[in-house]
């Protein structure tokens, strides 16, 4: 009976190492597969949100341009430079203000020397009417000379203005400046026309449904730098992505979108369930198999055994014992 329990020991341990290694070898080639798709699955996903940003970021630069351009161009809003047609806002915008209707967060009429005639600003978020910032005036008189002097009734109306990325006292604000005037027919310009929006985060969520990344414009880190590649930190906890643009002077800027990695993270714990369930059921199925063994073929070899001791004394076999 003791080499019998001996035996059977030496059994489940040969099975119970044969099922350490066989889970250990598992586990670890299941987790560096899954880690290699995860991260070519994030490099795409990465670069289908670069392009989705940047896409949905101009056609929405795009669209204020055109209605900069198209409110710019007015025989209203001439007049209204000129400080010869006071109900503008009514006439034209009798339910709200042109901020409201065209979701911006600012717009300014200036005069031909600059003097503000209209300024509107809104917080993006709640829409409620706020003082212009600190600055933002100022910054924008730049453009009224240049608005002003680029006039002349043989451009055309697509390439009159100036648009692009604004950096005020630490905040970045998309602008386009458009020259007040009527292609074609007017003299020259009567002043300059602004709208803009404020670049935010709650800004690029909007535009692009990205509702779990943090976006963030800054100057590149080295001088010059125009781009950057998409990249993981080394703690796998965060993604980051970045993508090259020009402020309105033409200097470049990188627009940083970071987030966590959500998708990663549920996957890996999927993975870690299922993998102490499969060790689970490998762990039961062992037991299960000694003791199968132990209740039936070891007590088949622990019979035998016997038979066998009592044959070696008395000579004789029942073989019909043994013949099923």
């Amino acid at each position: 009976a003791g080499k019998t329990r001996s035996l059977l020991l030496t059994v489940f341990m040969f099975v119970g190492l044969c099922l350490g290694v066989f889970i250990a070898a598992f586990y670890a080639t299941f987790r560096v597969a899954v880690d290699r798709m995860l991260a070519q699955s994030g490099e795409i996903q990465v670069r289908e949100q670069q392009a989705v940003i940047s896409g949905r970021f101009e056609d929405d630069c795009s669209t204020l341009r055109l209605q900069a351009r198209d409110m710019a161009f007015w025989d209203e809003t001439l007049l209204f430079a000129q400080r010869e047609n006071p109900d503008y806002l009514t006439d034209n915008w009798p339910a709200a203000s042109p901020v409201l209707t065209y979701q911006t967060t600012f717009m300014l009429v200036k005069d031909a020397q600059g003097a503000d005639i209209l300024s509107e600003f809104r917080d993006p978020a709640t829409r409620e009417e706020l003082s212009l910032p600190v600055g933002l005036s100022l910054a924008l008189n730049p453009f009224v000379q240049t608005g002003v002097a680029q006039y002349n009734r043989s451009i055309p109306r697509e390439e009159l203005g100036s648009s692009g990325i604004l950096l005020v006292n630490g905040a970045y604000y998309y602008v386009s400046a458009m020259p007040v005037c009527v292609p074609g027919e007017s003299q020259k310009a009567a002043g300059t026309l602004y709208m803009g929006k404020l670049l935010n985060t709650a800004y690029f969520c909007g535009i692009t449904q990205y509702q779990g990344l943090d976006f963030t414009l800054r100057l590149p880190w080295r001088p010059g730098q125009t781009e950057a590649p998409a990249y993981v930190p080394a703690n796998g906890s965060k993604i980051m992505l970045t993508l090259p643009m020009q402020d309105i002077h033409g200097n470049s800027l990188l627009l940083q979108a970071s987030g966590g990695r959500t998708h990663y993270a549920d996957t890996q714990q999927i993975i870690t369930r299922a993998t102490l369930m499969l060790s689970a059921v490998m762990v039961l199925l062992v037991c299960a198999v000694y003791i199968i063994m132990s209740r039936m073929l070891m007590r088949a070899i622990e019979q035998l055994g016997r038979d066998l001791l009592d044959a070696a004394g008395t000579g004789h076999i029942d073989a019909a014992k043994y013949a099923g």
